[in-house]
C-alpha cells in the first residue's frame, strides 16, 4: 500500500524542514510526497531542493503561481500515485506513527 502525503506551500520557508522532517521519519515507509508551491517570494525553493538531495522517498515538486490553498492540494491529488491521499499543511507536523496507524484504520473500513 502505497501513501501519497500532499503538502502545499506557500512563504513557510522557516516552517518547511519540520513539516518534511516528520513525513520522512514516519514509521510508515511506503509514500511519497507532493509539494506544490503555490507562488512563494521567500526561499522555500532551497529548502525544498536540499529535502530533495538527500531523500530517498520519492519527491514530486510542482511551481505554480498562486491561485489558493484549494488549487495547491487539486494539483497535488493530480499528480497523486498513493491508494491514500493524506493532506498536511506545511506548517504541521506528523507524529512518528501517524501514517501507520491511518493506515490500519483504513483497511478496517468495509470495501463497498
Amino acid at each position: 500500500m502505497f501513501v501519497t502525503v500532499i503538502i502545499p506551500v506557500y512563504n513557510v520557508a522557516p516552517y518547511l524542514k519540520e513539516c518534511i522532517d516528520s513525513v520522512i521519519n514516519q514509521s510508515y515507509k511506503k509514500l511519497e510526497i507532493i509539494l506544490v508551491n503555490d507562488g512563494s517570494t521567500d526561499n522555500t525553493d532551497e529548502v525544498v531542493e536540499q529535502f530533495m538531495q538527500t531523500t530517498k522517498h520519492p519527491v514530486l515538486y510542482i511551481k505554480k503561481e498562486n491561485g489558493g490553498v484549494h488549487t495547491a492540494r487539486n494539483l497535488g491529488y493530480k499528480n497523486a500515485h498513493g491508494e491514500l491521499l493524506i493532506n498536511l499543511d506545511s506548517d504541521d507536523e506528523m507524529l512518528p506513527d501517524a501514517l501507520k496507524i491511518i493506515w490500519k484504520k483504513k483497511k478496517k473500513i468495509p470495501k463497498q
